[in-house]
Order: C-alpha cells, then structure tokens, then sequence
C-alpha cells in the first residue's frame, strides 16, 4: 500500500513541476530576445552574435515553452491546480509570441535583399560585373535599366526636418 501511494504522490508531484518548467522556459526566451538588442547597443558584442545566435535560441526556448505546456495542459489538465493550469497557459502565450518574432524578421529578411545588393549612390550606381553572365537569358531582368536614376536634390519633394 505505501508503495503505492508513493508511487501516485510521485507522479503527482512531477507532473505538478511541468507548468513551472514551461514557465521557467518561456522566461529565458524573453530573457534572450530582450537581450539580443541590449547587449548589441552597450557593446557587449556583435549583432551577429545577437541576429544570428540569441534570436535563434530565443525562438527554440520559446517552441520548448509551448510544447512542454500543451504537454501539461493535454496530460495534465484534469490533475493540475488553478496555479498549474495559468501556469501552462501564460508559458503558451509566452513562448509563443517569443517564438514568433525571430520568425517574423526571418520572413522579413528573406523578402529583401541583403544591404549589400542594395546602392545608395542613385547618380552614379556601381557596375555590376559578376552578375552579367547570370542575368542573360529569357524572361530573366536586364542588369541596366532602361531609365537614368533620378537625382535628387533640394527642390524635389523631400521634406527636410531640423532637429533642435
């Protein structure tokens, strides 16, 4: 009888630690996104270490969140207190609007072109040499164009702002 019983209270009290570990997973997800720009802007390192590794690992501690939340909440909902289940279910909304937004710059990055296929010289834009050879053929866009870029100056509809 006792071997049973703890046995129950066993499996009790691990599946009442689960919301807290999503919880605390959810935690270090916004602790890495908050401080991927923060450590970038002091000068702690690079932005590609922020871009590049904090991010990541920002979203997979976030998908750790919701999935070891959905697992407490679909295992556990009918055993878990009030305290476990908004537990559960501030770790799912947590983790997963942390696990969102690395994603949605990734999407954001894959629909622009790199900076450094971009010019900001309109009046006289680098030659493109390289590329020549890859961008003939049918159907593929000419590497010149067909108009002169537009040059700007002062009389064009740019507003300029003063900043006291």
């Amino acid at each position: 009888m006792t071997i049973a019983t703890t046995s129950s209270t066993a499996r009790r009290s691990l599946l009442r630690h689960i919301p807290d570990l999503a919880l605390a997973l959810a935690g270090a997800a916004v602790v890495l996104l908050a401080l991927a720009p923060i450590g970038w802007r002091a000068g702690w390192w690079h932005f590609r270490f922020s871009l590049l590794t904090l991010m990541p690992w920002a979203a997979y501690f976030g998908l750790a969140a919701v999935i070891v939340s959905v697992l407490a909440l679909a295992i556990g909902l009918l055993r878990l207190d009030w305290r476990g289940v908004a537990f559960a279910l501030v770790a799912l909304i947590a983790g997963g609007l942390i696990a969102y937004v690395p994603w949605h710059y990734d999407q954001i990055r894959q629909a622009v072109p790199p900076i450094h296929d971009i010019t900001t010289d309109t009046n006289s834009p680098p030659a493109f040499v390289a590329v020549v050879p890859l961008r003939q053929g049918e159907g593929v866009n000419p590497v010149g164009s067909t108009k002169a870029p537009r040059s700007l100056n002062s009389s064009d509809e740019l507003t300029q702002i003063s900043y006291h």
